[in-house]
């Protein structure tokens, strides 16, 4: 049997972390084995392999940023947010969050260093990241800078980008194990 012929055959139910409802929100994209979901391929890259400056961040320019947690407070209005401000040594933005719950909330405590992907965009304090995707350090350190373009898959409500990532990732070593690459 090739490998093409047994990924096939191999149900995603396989993978760790796919059960019944993961695999019907994943029967959504056409992904039912390990054949579908390999071949399940990026919608586009974004680059993660560099740090830009917080004075840098432009409005519309997806970054990756590094800075220090100067404070994060709930903001009233007409939709309750989380506001995050953080600063490098180049300047400071702020990070918000309208769907955020408590455990967020006490994660972002002040003098923590994180690193958040993002897009700029204008906000009422001036350029902003809307819900990015954020690292806190671990132990006094942030994990090493990707050494390659992370890729976007066409995503569909309740399967993450992470998710998606690392289901790939399983597959890709199930490849590995089972065809001999």
């Amino acid at each position: 049997m090739n490998a093409s012929t047994a990924l096939h055959q191999v149900s995603i139910n396989q993978l760790s972390g796919v059960g019944q409802r993961t695999a019907e929100r994943l029967a959504k994209l056409d992904i039912h084995n390990l054949q579908d979901l390999l071949f399940h391929l990026p919608a586009r890259y974004q680059d993660r392999t560099r740090i830009t400056p917080i004075g840098a961040l432009t409005e519309g320019s997806y970054v990756l940023i590094e800075g220090t947690i100067l404070a994060c407070d709930v903001m009233p209005g007409r939709r309750r947010s989380l506001l995050c401000r953080i600063e490098d040594n180049t300047g400071l933005t702020s990070l918000r969050f309208y769907y955020f719950s408590a455990s967020l909330r006490s994660e972002l405590q002040r003098g923590r260093q994180l690193r958040c992907f993002g897009e700029g965009r204008r906000g009422s304090t001036g350029l902003e990241l809307y819900h990015p995707e954020y690292q806190l350090e671990q132990q006094g350190k942030l994990s090493p800078l990707q050494g390659s373009l992370t890729p976007v898959y066409p995503t569909t409500e309740g399967v993450s980008q992470a998710k998606l990532r690392q289901l790939i990732t399983q597959a890709l070593d199930y490849l590995k194990n089972h065809a001999g690459l």
